[in-house]
């Protein structure tokens, strides 16, 4: 019996030795480096493409530039001069590389008096548009930027009637999105949560009500540092709170265009490479935030022509 023991005993030996051979440690290590990789890879980013004319004749390099950056949502304005086909084209083409293309509009006369003509034209218009195209050709979603801060004469002379009527934008756009069994994305400046409005819809804080009605917004937080007092996620930090508090979906918008001073609202000087690094540092700060849907590049003409 002693030997048959003895045996068994080198046996067993040599099995764990073999699990431990350089070349299963090397696998190993392989994995864990694969693994690492895998949770560091670019995430997919959204984008504003607003000279809606260039699908009808750059949409081969929009598209590679789309694909090759990893971009999963394209917000393109509405352009009622267009033919129809020139839609279809992009958006079947950018669906088959697995990219969403959205609806935009906006402007801050929505939120005029008579603001709900635009409004109304512009849901009538991708009603039709859906409606005579094939369901690869048709918007995935709605996205409206309209900042009613903008529409500086009403204002700055009576903010609570022009909040009023913004929130009654809102409200009419989630309905009329709805009703088009689309999903209704809006912009929003990373200071609302500091607005406080008294309307016909009572008193409070901007920012969360929006949050609170409004299920997928994206912040403009508009800088070119990831840290410090006045870097991106310190000014998204208090909306993104408000969006994980109301079960909202939150993406973090920055800024490539050439806009002068102050510099510091933009990634144009200083590049591409050094905007991604910034970019990772935004992700790795909100990435346990569920509310936290990642970043968007406003807007894709500079986005595209950024310096390395």
């Amino acid at each position: 019996m002693k030997p048959m023991k003895s045996m068994k005993l080198i046996l067993i030996i040599l099995f764990i030795a073999l699990l431990f051979t350089p070349t299963s440690i090397a696998q190993a290590a392989s994995n864990k480096n694969s693994s690492a990789a895998t949770s560091t890879s670019p995430q997919g980013y959204s984008t504003w493409l607003w000279d809606t004319n260039e699908i009808t004749y750059n949409s081969d390099n929009i598209l590679t530039f789309l694909v090759n950056n990893h971009v999963t949502t394209v917000y393109l304005q509405v352009n009622y001069n267009l033919d129809y086909s020139y839609y279809q084209d992009f958006i079947s083409r950018a669906s088959a590389n697995n990219i969403a293309v959205h609806a935009l509009d906006g402007s801050p006369d929505w939120v005029m008096e008579n603001g709900g003509v635009y409004q109304d034209a512009f849901f009538a218009w991708v009603a039709d548009y859906q409606a005579n195209s094939a369901v690869a050709a048709q918007f995935k979603g709605i996205h409206l930027d309209v900042e009613p801060y903008h529409y500086s004469t009403g204002y700055n002379t009576d903010p609570n009637a022009v909040l009023n009527r913004y929130q009654d934008f809102l409200l009419n756009a989630k309905n009329a999105a709805s009703n088009l069994s689309l999903n209704l994305g809006i912009d929003i400046p990373f200071w609302f949560n500091e607005v406080s409005y008294s309307t016909g819809y009572g008193t409070g804080n901007l920012a969360a009500w929006i949050f609170n009605n409004i299920k997928t917004v994206t912040i403009m937080a508009y800088r070119d540092t990831a840290a410090g007092a006045n870097g991106i996620n310190q000014l998204a930090a208090a909306e993104m709170t408000l969006a994980k508090q109301y079960n909202a979906s939150a993406t973090i918008a920055v800024e490539t265009e050439n806009v002068g001073d102050p510099t510091y609202v933009t990634f144009f000087e200083e590049g591409s490479t050094y905007m991604y690094n910034e970019l990772n540092l935004v992700r790795q700060y909100f990435s346990k935030n569920r509310a936290f849907s990642g970043i968007g590049i406003h807007h894709l003409d500079s986005w595209m022509s950024m310096n390395p």
